[in-house]
């Protein structure tokens, strides 16, 4: 509450988001959110937040509904929803450049199917020089020429999204 009130003391148009809800099990994501939002947390969030990772892009579907009827049952369905961190994780678990493009171009046409508002990728640049098999969702490899595969399929898929409307839900 406090920090919410200095920052829209500071700047009113400010958008102050909610903790970020993160975990494989939609039902711990949701009662994260739950509990936050049942003790007044919602007064004080412009934009409730989720962390997306799934290991298939297709679970967004069952995360995004379970954490969509929490914000009903807590009156707070009218506040946009934004994945602030997603992806398929190490990249260890999605080693083949076809899959990972695959992957990327799924999560960002779903998450727009569900109304999820934005989704920020991680990470771009996720390649660990220190420890290659901690690297997290490597669209950009230094050391196999920049942009990867799958680093090309996010570029084409902003091009389809961006100012583009979905007339109805992927399937």
């Amino acid at each position: 509450r406090s920090a919410y009130q200095i920052i829209k003391s500071i700047d009113p148009n400010a958008l102050v988001l909610a903790p970020d809800a993160s975990d494989y099990e939609d039902s711990v994501m949701a009662d994260y959110t739950n509990r936050f939002l049942a003790a007044g947390g919602g007064n004080y969030a412009d934009v409730i937040t989720i962390h997306g990772y799934r290991h298939r892009p297709e679970d967004i579907n069952s995360m995004v509904n379970a954490i969509r009827e929490v914000m009903a049952a807590n009156g707070q369905s009218a506040k946009p929803l934004w994945d602030t961190e997603g992806g398929w994780g190490l990249d260890s678990a999605l080693p083949n450049l076809d899959e990972q493009a695959a992957f990327v171009a799924r999560a960002y046409l779903l998450h727009a199917s569900k109304g999820v508002e934005r989704f920020y990728w991680y990470g771009w640049d996720g390649y660990n020089e220190a420890d290659p098999p901690n690297s997290w969702g490597t669209l950009w490899h230094p050391r196999r020429g920049g942009i990867q595969k799958p680093g090309i399929a996010y570029r084409e898929v902003y091009k389809w999204l961006v100012g583009a409307t979905m007339t109805s839900n992927c399937a």
